[in-house]
Parts: structure tokens; sequence; C-alpha cells
């Protein structure tokens, strides 16, 4: 089937504000706006307030909508960038996430309220979710020494996975529908406790798109060639053709982060079972075996063993929650984090939902049960000139000073400083005795570098240290 040929997702009745153009709007030039955001009419019936965030062709703001007599509805409004919006091809994309957006209704998706076309620009409005990204909430945690337990992550996990399911049973075309952007920045966790997918900016058919065409829609599926995040995209690559497996395997990205507290690393080319095996045991090790499982499935190497639909997700998940009240708990945890100051403690009643813990003792027991070390020692980077340790391309070997802050495992002692200093300068280094000492920063501590001793007579294969090091990047 050519591209021209693949099946469309058909028109919804959409709500498009015709409003008579004003003179010159500053926002289409600037950031730098004059007056304040806050007081900026972007068009009649709005008003722009605070930038909420913004990729690479567009930001969005939180607004109000007025129009009366109705009363004022705070809205997320989405607009291209100022130098893109004047380009016919993104508008082309925002008209077509909104097209999406206006046919999809469920719990843990975010609406689509309405296309504002005004000829030389367009935006979309959309409901404003109150609460955090998936990964601002997990950095606030780990900054605080916090993690999620299983069961938290199992009630996150599955409002993803719900969101999912209902975009592959969607009959809006010949095929699934597929979100194509998956991502913790793009799961909100709101004050009430739900799960709301956002973005679906990169959405197409599963399949939909084909080598070549020169139709228009066709070119804006071709911009799956360049979208999404890297390391969400499965080992085979980022494909031209979105697709159903795709989706999950990012779930299982995102399960991974929210289990491990860091981002996940770019798999080197090349990756085998064993070191996917590593990747999975570093997130799950200490953790139910529906963890393994939910891991496994998703992340696995080959597309044929992973997932086949969101549906089996639903049930690892649903298992996983346990009966917990989780809605509650996630809803009192977004709240609290709203307003976390420097000191944040979590409320009492959070505390059976999350685990308190030591970020250097708890990497260092991670890597020593993923890589089977004999021993992993990780040891902070100090230095009478801070900023050397920011630039450390001209720092030699008696700029720095290392002190132990954990040790998992008995092996041998630590290289010299000078050793060290070279993992710190070029971001890895190899003792004479086989030692593999890694250069890495840990949220809220600061730049640290790990040693992990895989035993007299052992080592780990080239492809085990590039992990290693994506790991810990």
């Amino acid at each position: 089937m050519s591209r021209s040929e693949a099946p469309k997702v058909p028109e919804r009745s959409l709500d498009v504000i015709e409003h008579s153009r004003l003179g010159e709007d500053t926002s289409n030039s600037t950031l730098q706006w004059q007056p304040p955001p806050e007081q900026l009419a972007l068009r009649p019936g709005y008003t722009v307030g605070k930038r909420l965030g913004a990729g690479g062709c567009a930001e969005v703001f939180e607004s109000e909508l007025r129009r009366p007599p109705l009363p004022p509805q705070r809205v997320a409004l989405k607009r291209l960038l100022p130098g893109l919006r004047g380009d016919p091809l993104q508008q082309r994309k925002l008209r077509r996430e909104a097209q999406i957006g206006a046919a999809l209704q469920h719990d843990n998706i975010v609406r689509t309220l309405e296309l504002i076309d005004l000829g030389e620009e367009v935006a979309l409005a959309m409901e404003l979710v109150d609460g955090l990204p998936g990964q601002r909430l997990l950095a606030l945690l780990t900054e605080h020494g916090f993690r999620l337990r299983p069961p938290l992550v199992g009630h996150i996990l599955y409002g993803l996975f719900s969101a999912l399911h209902y975009l592959q049973s969607l009959n809006l075309g010949l095929r699934p529908l597929v979100h194509a952007d998956l991502s913790l920045e793009n799961v909100m966790l709101a004050r009430d406790g739900r799960v709301r997918l956002i973005d679906f900016g990169l959405s197409a058919e599963d399949g939909a798109a084909a080598e070549s065409s020169s139709n228009d829609d066709d070119v804006l599926t071709a911009l799956h060639e360049v979208g999404g995040k890297p390391s969400y995209a499965p080992p085979e690559g980022m494909s031209r053709i979105p697709t159903v497996v795709g989706d999950l395997y990012a779930a299982g990205v995102c399960a991974w982060e929210l289990l491990s507290g860091r981002r996940f690393p770019l798999l080197p080319k090349g990756t085998g079972k064993r070191e996917l095996g590593s990747v999975v045991a570093f997130a799950a090790s200490g953790q139910p075996a529906l963890v393994w499982l939910l891991l496994r499935d998703c992340l696995a190497l080959e597309p044929a063993e992973r997932l086949r639909s969101a549906e089996q997700g639903l049930a690892l998940c649903s298992r996983l929650r346990g009966g917990h009240p989780t809605d509650a708990a996630l809803a009192k945890l977004v709240r609290s984090l709203q307003t976390a100051g420097p000191d944040w403690l979590p409320p009492e009643t959070l505390l059976p939902h999350l685990h308190r813990f030591d970020a250097t003792l708890d990497l260092a027991d991670r890597l020593r049960q993923s890589f089977a070390a004999q021993q992993v020692e990780v040891v902070t980077v100090q230095s009478s000139e801070p900023s050397q340790v920011a630039d450390p391309s001209s720092l030699d070997a008696g700029g720095l000073h290392f002190v132990a802050q954990a040790r998992v495992g008995q092996g041998r002692n630590r290289p010299a400083d000078s050793v060290l200093t070279a993992a710190v300068r070029c971001g890895s280094a190899v003792s004479d005795e086989g030692l593999i000492c890694v250069r890495t920063r840990i949220a809220g501590v600061g730049e640290h570098v790990v040693i992990l001793d895989p035993g007299p007579g052992c080592g780990y294969s080239g492809m085990a240290i590039a992990l290693l090091c994506s790991i810990l990047r």
C-alpha cells in the first residue's frame, strides 16, 4: 500500500474559532515578551500565562479562555515556536494533532478542546492537567532520597497501559493508533491521582507510513523518521513506520526509569541478551517477580519476544498494584511535591508507598548484582577548585581528591588516584589490575567515580563496559 493509500484518521467535529486579526503580536518574534506574559492577550478571548514546557517544534503555555457568558476556563495552549509559526508544514502537523486528539475520549488521555485557526498561525487548546510530568516527579523523589514502591509504580503503569490499550482498540482506520513519542515527560501525574498521556504530535496509525510518496499528508507521516526520543526507541532503531510494538517498548523504558530512578541507557549497537539481562537486573533487583516479567517482556531485543498488546501489560500491572489504594497515594504525593522545599519529607501516610534509600549505596548494590561484580565502590570527586570537576579537560593527577562513600562486596583496593583522575577526565578508565572506573553524576549529590572489581582473573567485554558507561552517563 502506498503512503497516499494509507487509511487516514477520519474527520471529526472540531470547534475552530475564527478571530479577527489584530496588529503585530510581539510574541510571534520573541520569547522575551513585553509586557509580561501573564498580561499579554494572545487573541480576543485568550490570555497567555507561564510557559509549561517546550519541545523541538512547539511550546505549551498555561492560558485562560474567556468566552462570556461562560465562566473563564484554564487551558493548556500549544503554539509553534516563534520561527515556525508561519511554516505550512508545521501548521499541518498541528492540525493533524488536533484532528487526532478530537477523536480521543479516555480518562487516561488529555482532552483536546479546540483548534484556533488564525490563517497565518494555528494553536491548540487542550485540557490543563494540574500535576507533574512523570520525569519531574521522579527527579524530585530521587533528589530527596525516595523511590516509588512497586504498587505505586504499578498504578502509574496501569494508567499508561490503559491509554495504550484504548489507542490500540480504536477503529479510526484499518490499524490501531500509535502514540510514537511515549516517555515519562509525556506522562502527566495529576493532583487527583490520575495518569494522563499527553502530546500526540507524532501519532499515526500502526504501520501507516510507506517508503515514498509525494502526498502532503504523507510528508507529515515522514516526520516520524526524526521524531521521538532515542533512549525510548527499540534496539532495532527509530523506524519510519510507528508501531504498537514500539509504544510497548517505550512503556517498558518508563517502567525501568520509575524503578531505578535513572535515565534508561542508550543500548550500544550489538547489545546481546546477556547485556540486556544486566539492564533489566539493574532496575529489577530486589523487586517482585512481576517486575522482572514486565521489564523482560517489554524490553526484549527481538520484537517477536515482546508484549504483543497493551492488554498483556495491563494484566501484569493490575497484579503489581495488588489492591493497594494507589490512586489516593499518588494524588497526595503529587500535591505534596508540587510545593516541596529543600527539606521536603513525605507525609507519614505516604511512607508505606515509598522507599527511602542512600543514593551511593543503592547504586553500588544495583551494579554489583546486575554486573556480577565481586566488589563495587563509589567515591566522591572533590577539588579545591570546583570548576575543575565541571571542566575536567585540564586535570592533573594531583588536582582531585577521592573520598569513599559506599562499598558493596569484598574485593581489591581501589586504583591509584591517577587512574580515577583519568576516569573523571575521559569518562572511564581501566587499571592495570582490570578494575573498571566510570565517572557518573548522582542527582543531588554530585560527581562520583564508580569502581567495579570483576574479581581476579575475570574481566568485562568491551560491550559490557560500553553498557556500563551508558547506564552511568
